[in-house]
This record gives C-alpha cells, sequence and structure tokens, in this order.
C-alpha cells in the first residue's frame, strides 16, 4: 500500500507523536537532572518554561500543569515546523518524527541541515542526518541515539501503521 502525501499544513502532531515523545521523555515533577552535562529538566523533558524563562533545579510542578505545558510546547513545535516545512511534502508521520526532533533539540535542530533535506524531498539524507544528532556538548549520548532511531523508525512508518512501544529501541 503506497501512503499518501499530504501538504504540511494539514498536519497535527497526532498520537504517535506524543507516544513516542512520552516514551523517551516521562514525566517528572520535581526538576532533575538527565545527564550531567544537561539542563535542569521538568514535567515532560521540558527545559524552559512557557515564558522562556529556564527550568532551575528545585522547581515542581504538579501533573496537570506537567501536562498542560506538554501540549503548548508541542503545540508550539507544531506551529514552527509548518512554518519551516512550507509547502514540502510530508506525511504525517515524518511530520511526528521532525516534531520529536525539534521539541528534543530546539532552534538547532528546527535550523538543522536534517529539516533542510526533507524540506528539498532528500528523504534519505534525512535518516543519515538523524545519525549525527545524538551528542550533547560533544559527547555520544546512548539515550540519544535510542530516540533517534525511534524517530526514524517513525520517520519511515507508513501512515497506514500505528506505532508501537514494542517497535521502538
Amino acid at each position: 500500500m503506497t501512503d499518501i502525501i499530504v501538504k504540511a499544513p494539514r498536519l497535527w502532531p497526532s498520537e504517535d507523536c506524543h507516544l513516542l515523545s512520552k516514551h523517551f521523555e516521562q514525566c517528572r515533577l520535581k526538576a532533575y537532572m538527565p545527564t550531567p552535562r544537561d539542563r535542569p529538566t521538568l514535567g515532560w523533558g521540558r527545559t524552559f518554561h512557557l515564558d522562556g524563562t529556564p527550568v532551575k533545579m528545585g522547581e515542581t510542578v504538579t501533573q496537570e500543569e506537567a501536562d498542560h505545558w506538554y501540549e503548548e510546547t508541542i503545540g508550539q513545535v507544531g506551529h514552527q515546523l509548518l512554518a519551516k516545512l512550507g509547502n514540502a511534502k510530508t506525511t504525517q508521520h515524518q511530520f511526528d518524527a521532525l516534531v520529536c526532533f525539534v521539541d528534543n533539540t530546539g532552534r538547532d535542530g528546527l535550523n538543522s541541515t536534517l529539516i533542510k533535506r526533507h524540506i528539498a524531498g532528500d528523504y534519505a539524507g534525512v535518516i543519515e542526518q538523524f545519525k549525527r544528532w545524538v551528542y550533547q556538548k560533544g559527547i555520544k549520548v546512548a539515550g540519544l541515539e535510542r530516540r533517534r532511531k525511534a524517530e526514524v523508525i517513525l520517520y519511515l512508518l507508513p501512515d497506514s501503521r500505528k506505532l508501537r512501544i514494542k517497535d521502538l529501541p
């Protein structure tokens, strides 16, 4: 079965996007350091508040606040990515994988060669670029390798299939 290619403006982060993102982020109600070289993180992997101020160690959040914050942030990333993609041909799962990627990497990811290759229709080049985004301050991180492999799985998954946790590394 062939995937239907739709223009990017019709897309929005789907259930599969949330499944992948939350699988890797996990919700923490008290700020923590995921790795020694990381930023303080709170809720569903948030490092900045909606107003742009950084999360600080010792901060806490309720589950309801964490869920709202996640939805708002994913929505912002979705809007930013739609603006960046323009009319690039994009499947739902490609969009979901790109949202997860940009949500994790921030502005650097939004302006990356990976996104530029997708816009150009160089999908093989996109897969190669995912493999480059596994470093944190120059050090390869196993968790980022797993996350990027999962984003590739979602990026390549036909829209006719649903993402399953057991499909993820």
